[in-house]
């Protein structure tokens, strides 16, 4: 740029002296011509006058193109422009100035100097050809070739090695490229030279102190650490990293955090002693250095806070392994006091007659206080994590304590969130603290979950015992009405006409209804007998659709939405069927102004499954059903006991209170769990999980093989031999004349053994066998067992109205038929002729 300004105030100059000397030169050729006074000479004097005039308008011309091109004279611009140029040409540091295609429009004495080059040798300028050679600066060169080239700054320092001995060690220059445009829009580069040999020095020297004064940390028989604001460590020095097992190159990375290196309980109760010193204070304890083999490692540490928070600044950490030697008796016994003190699983504070919390372990911290850095900020109080009640009943626990009296009972407290939480105080008066502030030595037990086994086993205990009294009362009491249902049958096909005839149906709808009572416990209880097959739940569903609408009534829209692709279940499709209607029926009664209710089916994968956290379910391959309505819905409180026989927010008279538990029981005989979701004013979901039915999986706890399904028997007289085996006599009177009207030939005995007997003294052929499953001195499974093997293809048909799991003794070959008690006429009368083959 210099350059460039000088030639042009050059060409300014240049114009301005021809200019004058032209006119002069016309001037003095006028006069000369004016001095010759003939005519002839005045006339030439004119023509010149003329000539001259035309010649200065055309330099006038000429000069105003100059001034528009900026080509004038200034004294002051050349003056400033030699004064820069000398300034440049005089710089210690090396300036040169380069167009784009590397000619060299300016270079000082410097640049040259420092390159050891003469002056005047660089006309064209590239890199390579002007640093290469400095001997150790070949990527440094690349790069700024590379900065060159696309027009960015940059800058290298690099070792001048050429030309140096051993009583002249090397130079370091400084090269900074910048680039630049004139008004005009030329661009050229400008390169600077420095000699930063002294400064290069200096830092190598810091550095060579820096690095003796590391190498001293890392020496030091105690570990160093220096932790950032975000408790990643920074630095720790060789000591610490070989006593800890811990990479230094990772902890360098912030790769390392604190938490790494120090027991998370040893770190919690320093941070608390740190932010209960304050800000920028030094605090020294025993902790728990965590080693990589898990092996915890016991030190004590001196450390400065950062900010007053319990965040640490850095720490030095000494060896306390019983194998040093330095601990006397006291300090000993101080560090095992603090390792016990805050590795301890119980929850220890001590607290004021406030409750305002004085010094706590972590395991108090993460019962109350979680997280723990809220107990490390200090000033919490005990109290306004407990529930109202529980306030109370520590402070009066606090007033014995300190009136010197015997420690109280365990206080049972209620904590957390909403108070669910439960858990027990114990105290005890901490005379020998000699400091108000901790007066009283608190001790916590976090009983939650204990309470909650309590209650789920108090639960279980209550739903076994209801099972145990309707499993134990089932088998009576449907013989009872077994007998009952049937000789009123037998009574009203004689008494069409007779005034008791309507007593008598009263009778029988009566006893039907008891019937349904016990069926429903035996189903909460587990104990009926299903007769699983193999079904689809979406086929379930749509053959109930009919039925569903009926049970909801008009207000009530009934949606569908089935899985594609639905596994198969093995399952009661009868029971199943019930469960369905159950739910529904609730659902109706939950929405009484009218509503939507939709049944769901999908699949759920074994990965699916394991996202179900509910207590007590087994992942797996599941095939769900979910009933949802948009009904009133639940509280909390009433959801906790839906599944609990006789419960029932209805009217009295208007549910027994076994709808839910009868669904609860099948679904959970037929393997499968129910769990239910509901807030007041949004609705209620149930959803049911039963597993998925795959080839060759083993049988439910009692089964049956489901009969063929049949056309409907309508001729119900036969013939043949058919043995009859019950202990209860009613039932048996009331089975053998049932049948004996029908046509056939009975044979009648008490129990297993009996029957046995009949048949070996029976001369004839017995076509079929209808038992009892419950029996004294002979089951009715064992009796199949013993028929079968004089006659494989006996036929038999059981009855019972509690099976007690024995036909689960039965192999799954086993061909039988099966009579739920209590049972009518025509379906005893029904089955004996399907079964004979009627």
């Amino acid at each position: 740029m210099i350059e460039r300004q000088a030639q042009g105030w050059r060409y300014s100059g240049w114009a301005t002296r021809r200019v004058a000397a032209l006119a002069l030169a016309f001037i003095g050729v006028f006069v000369a011509t004016v001095t010759v006074s003939t005519p002839a000479g005045w006339q030439l004097a004119q023509m010149l006058a003329l000539a001259g005039l035309t010649g200065l308008a055309a330099i006038g011309a000429f000069w105003l193109a100059m001034l528009t091109f900026e080509v004038r004279p200034s004294p002051g611009a050349a003056f400033t422009d030699g004064l820069l140029a000398q300034y440049a040409a005089n710089l210690d540091e090396g300036l040169l100035l380069a167009q784009d295609d590397g000619a060299v429009t300016f270079a000082n004495d410097a640049f040259y100097r420092h390159l050891n080059r003469a002056k005047g040798s660089l006309r064209q300028f590239q890199p390579n050809a002007a640093f290469g050679d400095l001997g150790s600066g070949n990527a440094s060169v690349y790069r700024l070739s590379r900065a060159l080239a696309s027009g960015d700054a940059w800058e290298e320092v690099i070792e001048q090695s050429s030309g140096r001995t051993a009583t002249s060690p090397s130079r370091w220059l400084r090269i900074t490229l910048t680039h630049h445009q004139t008004p005009e829009g030329a661009r050229f580069a400008a390169w600077r030279l420095s000699d930063v040999t002294q400064e290069h020095t200096r830092q190598s020297e810091s550095l060579q102190r820096l690095k003796r004064s590391l190498d001293q940390l890392d020496r030091l028989p105690a570990g160093l650490f220096v932790s950032g604001a975000d408790g990643r460590l920074v630095y720790l020095n060789a000591t610490l990293a070989d006593w800890v097992g811990i990479d230094r190159s990772a902890a360098e990375q912030s790769d390392v955090a604190l938490d790494r290196l120090i027991a998370p309980e040893s770190l919690a109760a320093l941070r608390q002693s740190m932010a209960a010193l304050g800000k920028g204070a030094v605090a020294s304890q025993d902790i728990d250095l965590m080693r990589q083999d898990g092996v915890a490692m016991p030190a004590r540490i001196m450390a400065r806070g950062r900010d007053g928070s319990g965040a640490l600044d850095l720490g030095l950490v000494f060896s306390r392994a019983p194998s040093d030697g330095t601990d006397d008796t006291s300090q000993a016994a101080e560090a095992r006091f603090t390792r016990l003190f805050h590795a301890a699983p119980v929850a220890i504070a001590t607290i004021d007659a406030e409750g305002r919390i004085g010094s706590a372990n972590p395991a108090f911290g993460r019962l109350f206080f979680n997280p723990t850095d809220r107990l490390a900020a200090g000033g919490l109080n005990i109290m306004e994590g407990l529930a109202q009640a529980s306030q109370s009943a520590l402070q009066n626990a606090l007033r014995v304590v300190l009136a010197g009296e015997p420690s109280p009972q365990p206080i049972e407290i209620n904590f957390g969130a909403h108070g669910l939480k439960s858990g027990q105080l114990f105290l005890a008066g901490n005379t020998a603290s000699g400091t108000e502030r901790e007066c009283v030595i608190l001790y916590a037990l976090d009983t939650t979950e204990r309470k909650e086994l309590e209650a789920q086993f108090a639960q279980s205990q209550k739903m076994q015992a209801i099972g145990q009294l309707a499993g134990g009362i089932a088998h009576d009491i449907n013989n009872v009405l077994t007998v009952i249902i049937g000789f009123s049958d037998l009574l009203l096909i004689n008494s069409a006409g007779d005034p008791a005839f309507h007593d008598l149906v009263e009778i029988k709808s009566n006893a039907n209804r008891a019937a349904n009572l016990v069926k429903q416990l035996l189903a909460f209880s587990r104990r009926q007998t299903l007769r699983p097959e193999v079904l689809s739940l979406n086929e379930t569903i749509s053959d109930l659709s009919v039925f569903l609408k009926r049970t909801l009534g008009e207000k009530v829209k009934l949606e569908r939405d089935y899985g594609r692709d639905l596994w198969l279940l093995k399952a009661d499709q009868t029971e199943l069927g019930r469960v369905l209607v159950n739910l529904a029926v609730n659902a109706n009664d939950a929405m009484p102004s009218g509503g939507t209710l939709t049944i769901r089916t999908a699949n759920v994968s074994r990965q699916d499954s394991l996202r179900i956290s509910d207590r007590g379910f087994v992942p797996g391959d599941y095939v769900e059903c979910s009933v949802t309505d948009t009904g009133h819905g639940m509280t909390p409180e009433i959801l906790k006991k839906i599944f609990e026989p006789f419960f029932t927010t209805k009217d009295v008279g208007k549910g027994t209170g076994l709808g839910l538990s009868t669904v609860y029981g099948i679904v959970k005989q037929t393997g499968g769990y129910v769990f239910c979701e509901s807030a007041p004013g949004v609705g209620t979901t149930f959803r049911i999980f039963l597993p998925r039915h795959s080839p060759g999986a083993g049988r439910l706890d009692v089964q049956t093989k489901p009969p063929e399904k049949r056309e409907k028997v309508r001729d119900v007289t036969g013939s043949g031999t058919v043995l009859l085996v019950e202990d209860e006599d009613s039932v048996r009177k009331f089975a053998a004349r049932a049948l004996r009207r029908q046509g056939y030939n009975v044979l009648e005995a008490g129990h297993g053994v009996e029957a046995l007997e009949v048949k070996a003294a029976h001369q004839g052929t017995i076509d079929l066998v209808v038992s009892d499953v419950v029996m004294p001195e002979m089951d009715g499974p064992t009796l199949l067992k013993e028929l079968r093997r004089a006659t494989p293809d006996l036929k038999f048909v059981f009855m019972s109205g509690y099976t007690d799991d024995a036909l689960a003794t039965l192999d799954n070959g086993e061909e039988f038929a099966f009579l739920q008690k209590p049972f009518q006429l025509a379906e005893l009368v029904s089955k004996v002729k399907e079964i004979m083959g009627g």
